[in-house]
């Protein structure tokens, strides 16, 4: 959206706010953009649009962020959305969170700290997943826009290629040998309401709220693995403290050898997706890097858990994260 379209919409939705500094953010979605938007008055806010108006993304969106948001304060605060005066996109506007980002903490305050975001990360995303478990019955709620069955058949395609004509990073025979013989996992459609592309970066921490998952559209729906396999992705193996903490709250400390079979076959289609993405974007070798790290960390898929994760019997869930967030203590580390 051209900068005459974003004025145009914040005249129709902070006609009252006396003026507004506009900020397009960097993203690598191609389902919508997204700017930050602070007013005159003070206040912060996000706003996303849709180039698509014939469906109504928007909304769908609002009453899941909203519910998300009523029921574990876990989202940023839906304030409107709609569709744009001349009816070109639709649009979503929400607070903005003031606080610091997981991924500028790690490694700054120690490992306790690390694993102490990855607790609170491991349980937002948990509500998160829990979510379209826990509306009741009377409410109905919007299909979403991306549904598991399109991931299912357009994965089963891309393992098809793969199997054919290679990939442009060479990958262990395991890898794709275990995608095709666990193929009832993977194509079955979840209905959990996914992040999409969950990093460090999402989690911002705050003083009131703890940690508040940003980015969520409110319009992907799958497997909860895919989600945990692309923070693994993300956040990298050298972020191994705070995604021990991921998986120690998010299995309640009970992961069973199930749980890492399950979390280790959405890793290998993560990265299968990953590399397929290079045919139109040339990686960088930090990215390559990356790939081969979390490949080896598995032992080119021979082993269930993987090397990142390391059990840390010194310090416990309740004691990582209690505290943090006392109150009248200073909040650590970050500008609110």
């Amino acid at each position: 959206m051209s900068n005459p379209d974003n004025d145009r919409l914040l005249s129709e939705l902070l006609a009252d706010e006396g003026g507004w500094r506009l900020i397009e953010l960097p993203s690598d979605r191609d389902d919508h953009r997204s700017c930050y938007v602070e007013t005159h008055s003070g206040r912060l806010y996000c706003l996303r649009w849709f180039p698509d108006s014939s469906i109504d993304r928007s909304g769908a969106s609002y009453q899941r962020l909203q519910f998300l948001f009523q029921r574990f304060a876990c989202v940023p605060q839906p304030v409107r959305h709609g569709l744009s005066a001349d009816r070109q996109f639709q649009y979503l506007l929400s607070r903005w969170i003031r606080g610091e980002p997981v991924r500028r903490r790690l490694g700054q305050y120690g490992p306790q700290d690390d694993y102490a975001s990855g607790i609170d990360y491991g349980l937002v995303l948990r509500q998160l997943h829990a979510a379209d478990r826990l509306i009741p019955h009377q409410i109905q709620m919007p299909p979403p826009a991306c549904g598991s069955s399109d991931w299912s058949r357009q994965t089963a395609d891309l393992l098809t290629r793969a199997e054919r004509c290679g990939l442009a990073l060479p990958v262990p025979d395991r890898m794709i040998s275990l995608i095709r013989s666990l193929a009832k996992i993977w194509t079955r459609h979840g209905t959990a309401w996914l992040h999409g592309r969950p990093g460090p970066e999402h989690g911002v921490l705050t003083p009131r709220s703890g940690l508040v998952l940003t980015g969520v559209t409110g319009r992907v729906t799958g497997h909860p693995y895919r989600d945990l396999a692309a923070l693994v992705l993300n956040t990298g193996a050298s972020g191994s403290v705070f995604l021990t903490g991921v998986l120690d709250s998010y299995f309640a400390g009970a992961a069973g050898s199930r749980s890492y079979q399950i979390l280790r076959l959405f890793i290998a289609i993560e990265i299968l997706w990953r590399i397929e993405r290079w045919r139109a974007a040339s990686p960088t070798r930090t990215e390559q890097q990356g790939l081969l790290q979390m490949i080896a960390s598995y032992q080119n898929f021979r082993e269930l858990i993987p090397t990142w994760y390391q059990p840390l019997p010194d310090f416990g869930v309740k004691e990582a994260t209690s505290w943090r967030y006392q109150p009248g203590d200073r909040f650590k580390g970050g500008a609110v």
